[in-house]
C-alpha cells in the first residue's frame, strides 16, 4: 500500500468511506470547469473504483491528499495512465478542493507523486495534460519541471501537453535542488504572466532569501520589504507609473504585465550616498535566484518606483514606513509561455 508524506500533507489509497469529499470536488461546476462536463454521484463512484482498480493492476493511481495538521480530505494527486494523442502515457494528474487553492498544494503534492514515479518505476517520462486554458493546471506542470511539449485537438477541446524527462528530473529532484548558478544562469526578465498567484510557501522562501542578502555593516534595519498582492493597488501602481512616464518623457508604456505578487524594497537613508541602491538590489536579487530555482518567474521594477515616492497616498496604502523611500521592486508569478534565457555580453577588461 502505498503511502507518500511531504511537509504538509500525506497521500495514500483512496477508500470508500471518501467518496464525500470527492464528490465536492468533481461534481462541483467551477472546479470541473474544464471538463467536458461536472460528474455526478455515479461518476464519482467510478472514479473511486478507477482509482483503487489501479492500485491492484498498475501499483499507482490517484491517491487522496490528506492535511497532516487537520486530517482533512483536500483533493487527489497521482499516476494514471492516459491516452494523450493516441499513445498511452503516465499522466500526472491533480485536483484539489476549492477552498484550498492557492496554498500550494496541488504543486507540493505533484512534486511528491514525480518523485515516486521516477524512483518506483521504469518511466522515462512523466507527462501532464490539460486545456489550452486552464492556466492553474498548466501552472502547477510548469513549477515541477515540466515543460510544454505540443497541443492537440482531440475533437471536443484544444489539449497542452507537458513533460518531464527522467535526465531533468535528476536535476530538480528535491534531494537535487537547482544549485545557485543553474538559478543564476537560467533566471530571466519575464514581461507576460498568466495571473496564478505563487503559493505562500514560495512567497515566503522568497522573503527569507531577500533576507539573507549581504547589508553593509549589518543595518538590517535600515530596509524594509512590502508584499503587495492587492490586485486594485497593484492596478493603481502601475497606472501611476504609466501617467508619471508619460509626463516626463511623452511616452505610455504599459507596466503591468500580470503578476500578481509585487515586492517592494524600501531604505532608509544610508551611511554612504547611494549605497540603499545596492542593499535594496542585493535583496531583490537573492529574492530572484530563489524564485528561479522555485520555478517562479520576474521581472525587476523600476518604473513604480517614482510613482510612489511621489505618492503619499501609495506609501500609505503600501505601508512604507516614515522614513523610509522607496527603491527597488520586482514582481514574481508565472509566465505565460516558456522562453530560455538569453545570452548577454558585458565589456570585459583586465589590468
Amino acid at each position: 500500500m502505498v503511502k507518500i508524506e511531504t511537509k504538509r500533507l500525506i497521500l495514500r489509497e483512496y477508500t470508500y468511506d471518501d467518496f464525500s469529499g470527492l464528490r465536492d470536488i468533481i461534481c462541483d461546476p467551477e472546479t470541473m470547469k474544464y471538463y467536458v462536463r461536472p460528474y455526478d454521484e455515479n461518476g464519482v463512484k467510478r472514479w473511486l473504483d478507477w482509482c483503487i482498480g489501479s492500485y491492484k493492476e498498475n501499483g499507482f493511481g490517484l491517491w487522496a491528499i490528506v492535511s497532516k495538521e487537520s486530517g482533512e480530505f483536500i483533493g487527489d494527486c497521482g499516476i494514471s495512465l492516459q491516452n494523450i494523442d493516441g499513445v498511452i502515457l503516465p499522466e500526472i494528474g491533480y485536483h484539489i478542493n476549492k477552498k484550498h487553492w492557492r496554498r500550494g498544494y496541488a504543486k507540493e503534492a505533484a512534486i511528491a507523486v514525480r518523485d515516486w514515479l521516477f524512483e518506483n518505476t521504469d518511466f522515462d517520462c512523466a507527462y501532464s495534460y490539460m486545456n489550452k486554458a486552464n492556466v492553474a493546471s498548466y501552472s502547477t506542470a510548469v513549477s515541477i519541471g515540466m515543460t510544454k511539449i505540443k497541443e492537440y485537438d482531440d475533437g471536443e477541446e484544444i489539449l497542452s501537453v507537458y513533460r518531464i524527462s527522467r535526465e531533468e528530473w535528476k536535476i530538480k529532484t528535491k534531494e537535487n535542488i537547482m544549485n545557485t548558478l543553474d538559478a543564476i544562469f537560467s533566471r530571466k526578465s519575464t514581461r507576460a504572466y498568466n495571473g496564478v498567484q505563487i503559493s505562500e510557501e514560495d512567497l515566503q522562501t522568497i522573503i527569507k532569501a531577500g533576507c539573507a542578502a549581504p547589508i553593509g555593516m549589518a543595518r538590517y534595519d535600515t530596509l524594509h520589504i512590502s508584499i503587495i498582492q492587492n490586485e486594485e493597488l497593484l492596478v493603481k501602481i502601475f497606472n501611476d507609473a504609466e501617467e508619471a512616464m508619460f509626463r516626463a518623457v511623452g511616452i505610455r508604456k504599459n507596466m503591468n504585465f500580470g503578476a500578481k505578487t509585487m515586492i517592494l524594497v524600501s531604505s532608509m537613508p544610508a551611511y554612504r550616498e547611494g549605497i540603499e541602491y545596492a542593499h535594496a538590489g542585493f535583496v531583490i536579487e537573492n529574492m530572484v535566484i530563489a524564485a528561479t530555482s522555485l520555478g517562479i518567474d520576474s521581472v525587476v521594477l523600476g518604473g513604480p518606483i517614482g510613482a510612489i515616492s511621489e505618492s503619499e497616498e501609495l506609501k500609505n496604502a503600501i505601508g512604507v514606513p516614515s522614513g523610509f523611500t522607496p527603491v527597488l521592486a520586482v514582481s514574481f508569478g508565472y509566465a505565460t509561455e516558456n522562453a530560455p534565457a538569453k545570452e548577454h555580453i558585458i565589456s570585459v577588461n583586465r589590468v
